[in-house]
């Protein structure tokens, strides 16, 4: 009998982290600039495929990376055990620089490469930021064609981006039976008719609270909040991961960087643990201790 499987669909990116301190009223100094893996996608495939420890290449990440240095680091990175890979090659790889000062709140600045890999355009920073989607036709045939794999039971993950760039994928998954988690970050425009064929949302504190605002709500939605804790329906534990509203202190932890990093990072891994353990037919209360658990820092 073929494995239960995790479709990731998502954000793949490197993620700048550039540590700063005062050096003067009104001026900041880069001391430390470190690279990492980042991207929503690319980090909850990588939670799920750790949780996946029954079956080898169990889980798939599908999502776009530059025909650059810095997309063969994101393949490089993404070479891990139960873990396989069907990437699309475009343009640049785009990068999150994280501005982590010692004095204040890490700030979040989006750079989207070009198509020719020869420039790039600073989206934004704040709330809110991140690259614009894209023609990403590649990407959804890619998506549907290893959704087609998929039996009744298995998941697609996707994070905001993806359910921008792919549209048509969650119809085709609901389908198939296939069920649907999204890791999502409302700021992102959605289709109010997708998210009624979501089984489960997944958002920050800031996440449920725009949700409660909004003409439109997900089925079933798990709120993880950070050292304030993490809710999915009646199940509930206090003080899981990085406090959200608390840490903007800068510094790093666990060769994460600040708020900026930390706390999001959690969501993600909560994301693709609960994605693979909901794959394996476990229930949902131990599903959701599963994933909890994982996304302590």
């Amino acid at each position: 009998m073929a494995e239960a499987r995790v479709l990731v669909a998502g954000a793949i990116l490197r993620r700048r982290v550039l540590t700063m301190t005062s050096s003067a009223p009104g001026c900041r100094l880069a001391v430390e600039s470190r690279d990492e893996l980042g991207g929503a996608g690319a980090l909850a495939a990588l939670a799920a495929a750790e949780a996946r420890t029954d079956a080898p290449n169990a889980v798939t990440l599908v999502g776009r990376v530059g025909e650059d240095p810095a997309g063969h680091r994101c393949r490089a990175d993404l070479d891990r055990p139960r873990l396989e890979t069907a990437l699309t090659w475009r343009g640049g790889t785009d990068e999150l620089l994280v501005l982590d000062p010692s004095d204040g709140a890490s700030e979040l600045v989006w750079v989207q490469r070009d198509e020719g890999a020869h420039g790039a355009e600073v989206i934004s920073g704040g709330a809110g930021a991140g690259p614009r989607p894209t023609d990403s036709r590649d990407e959804l045939e890619v998506s549907l064609e290893q959704l087609a794999r998929c039996r009744p039971g298995d998941v697609l993950l996707l994070d905001a981006l993806a359910l921008g760039r792919c549209r048509g994928l969650v119809q085709a998954a609901y389908d198939a039976d296939v069920q649907v988690v999204l890791d999502l970050d409302p700021s992102f425009s959605v289709n109010h008719e997708e998210m009624a064929l979501v089984d489960v949302a997944v958002v920050d504190g800031a996440g449920a609270i725009a949700i409660a605002d909004a003409a439109w709500a997900p089925r079933s939605l798990a709120v993880h909040a950070g050292s304030l804790g993490v809710w999915w329906d009646e199940f509930r534990v206090e003080g899981a991961g990085v406090d959200e509203a608390r840490d903007a202190e800068g510094g790093t932890e666990n060769g994460v960087a600040g708020r900026a990093g930390r706390h999001h990072d959690a969501v993600h891994r909560f994301a693709g643990t609960l994605a693979a353990a909901l794959a394996t037919g476990m229930d949902r209360p131990e599903a959701f201790d599963l994933a909890a658990q994982a996304s302590r820092p």
